[in-house]
């Protein structure tokens, strides 16, 4: 039997495919994967407010239906972006692989704007006008009345992979630190899957169904997805009824109403000048991240991504 704690975490970033890099990891038979904690946020200390707040035994408890899996995850997108994550990660399991997804930083963060929108946690619709708030919002100010991650909404910040990805290298080591482009993830879908999964050192001839997970959606009624999406919805169930359904099956409630509140949005493409203009702002810490991971990605300096802008 091997030890009921996660060995290898999906870090992030937001928006680059993580969900389905998750979906096409737990089909492995070598590997678990908590079937409806995709994200339990527990190592993100800085951020109290979507931070896991039941405790370790509870956290653990994500990973009890473990077998004999070589290989434990899960998977959540904020740990890159937390300032204290990637140690506390390294305290809880030293030995642990590291998987980081990331993407062109403009692309990344108009996705981002789109699954705040639908999670109820922004409640500017114009992109543009979002990015001009960041200042204020650092501040405490022009936040959504009912925002549950202010932090998520510094976009720029979230995009700034360079400091990001050097503490998990810093702190695991380059050889227990796996970064996937999302890019080439979304062209070359089986190459890179079977490539992280050598790295996890489980059999690379598994097939699994390589689905496409987490179009581009958004909420009829954005008041429901923000409490189900807020830190901790099941607060307001009276004890009787936690006692009555388990953990699993609120989950899987909770992922009804999401479903049954949601309808497909298409996404128009960014001004190609204004595109232009906020990579430029990314020139420096793409240069640097292109060091940090030693690939050249030249190919985000500007890129009219003109492939499928629904996926992820």
């Amino acid at each position: 039997m091997v030890d009921r704690k996660p060995n290898f975490f999906i870090v992030g970033a937001p928006k680059c495919g993580t969900s389905s890099m998750y979906y096409y990891l737990k089909q492995h038979p070598q590997i678990y994967m908590p079937e409806h904690h995709k994200e339990p946020h527990f190592f993100v200390t800085d951020f109290p407010s979507i931070r896991f707040k039941h405790g370790l035994d509870e956290y653990l408890g994500l990973f009890s239906n473990a077998e004999n899996e070589p290989r434990i995850g899960e998977a959540t997108t904020w740990y890159l972006y937390s300032k204290l994550a990637a140690g506390e990660i390294k305290a809880f399991e030293p030995e642990a692989k590291i998987i980081i997804m990331l993407r062109n930083p403009v692309d990344l963060m108009y996705s981002l704007h789109n699954q705040w929108i639908f999670s109820g946690n922004e409640d500017v619709f114009d992109f543009f006008q979002a990015l001009s708030l960041e200042d204020r919002r650092k501040k405490g100010q022009s936040l959504p009345q009912k925002c549950f991650f202010p932090q998520g909404l510094f976009y720029k910040e979230v995009a700034r992979f360079g400091e990001q990805v050097k503490r998990y290298l810093d702190a695991f080591g380059k050889e227990n630190v796996h970064v996937i482009i999302f890019e080439d993830f979304k062209i070359q879908t089986d190459r890179i899957y079977r490539n992280v999964i050598r790295f996890l050192d489980v059999d690379a001839n598994y097939t699994p169904d390589f689905g496409i997970i987490n179009v581009s959606k958004r909420a009829y009624m954005s008041g429901i997805n923000r409490f189900l999406f807020s830190t901790n919805p099941t607060a307001l169930i009276p004890r009787i009824v936690k006692r009555i359904i388990s953990p699993n099956m609120r989950q899987k409630i909770r992922k009804k109403i999401i479903m049954l509140n949601t309808y497909a949005y298409e996404r128009k493409p960014l001004h190609e000048s204004f595109k232009r203009e906020l990579l430029m702002e990314f020139e420096q810490d793409i240069r640097s991240l292109s060091e940090i991971i030693g690939r050249d990605l030249k190919c985000w300096s500007y890129n009219d991504n003109t492939g499928d802008r629904n996926r992820y």
